[in-house]
């Protein structure tokens, strides 16, 4: 385990009531309406952690906290992506995120009367500037991706991914630079 980890219990007192005003922030955001874009963006910035100037952020959008999330300026998030955010997840500037993506900074026991417990660890995830994140992807707890990176759609990210790089699969590997 890193520094930079840390363990938790999933199920804690007040855990529900937490969840729930969660669930009401995401209903405002994937089902609420805006007056302009500007309103929507505001609300953002007080759910999220950090939001950036210029974000073009699609529906339906998941998250578990939202105050983990930090987001640069011009960064695309498209529809049907879910941030496991129990630790920071910071986007860097203009990257784009396609359909379907899944970021997940928590991780589970391998003992199974640990995982009984619910309880687990969490590890911050780095994406850098200008990455395109294609459709599908995993990102798993802990990595960074470096600035200039392509991720090839319906790739799994177990590993740090260097700047300028293009990669793809499962696991995702580097395949070629930029």
């Amino acid at each position: 385990m890193t520094d930079e980890q840390r363990v938790f219990t999933l199920k804690y007192p007040g855990w529900f009531e937490k969840r729930q005003a969660v669930r009401e922030q995401l209903d405002k955001i994937n089902n609420g309406w805006w007056e302009s874009e500007e309103e929507r963006n505001d609300y953002l910035r007080s759910v999220f952690g950090s939001l950036g100037d210029d974000p073009y952020i699609l529906e339906p959008l998941s998250f578990v906290s939202g105050k983990n999330l930090h987001i640069g300026n011009g960064v695309f998030i498209n529809s049907n992506v879910t941030f496991i955010d129990a630790a920071p997840i910071e986007i860097g500037d203009h990257t784009m995120i396609a359909p379907g993506c899944v970021f997940t900074t928590v991780n589970h026991p391998q003992d199974a009367a640990e995982r009984r417990g619910f309880h687990c660890s969490a590890a911050p995830i780095r994406i850098g500037s200008d990455v395109w994140i294609g459709a599908n992807c995993t990102v798993f707890p802990g990595i960074s991706i470096g600035d200039n990176v392509i991720i090839g759609a319906n790739s799994v990210v177990n590993r740090d991914i260097p700047s300028n790089s293009v990669a793809f699969g499962a696991p995702a590997k580097v395949r070629r630079s930029l």
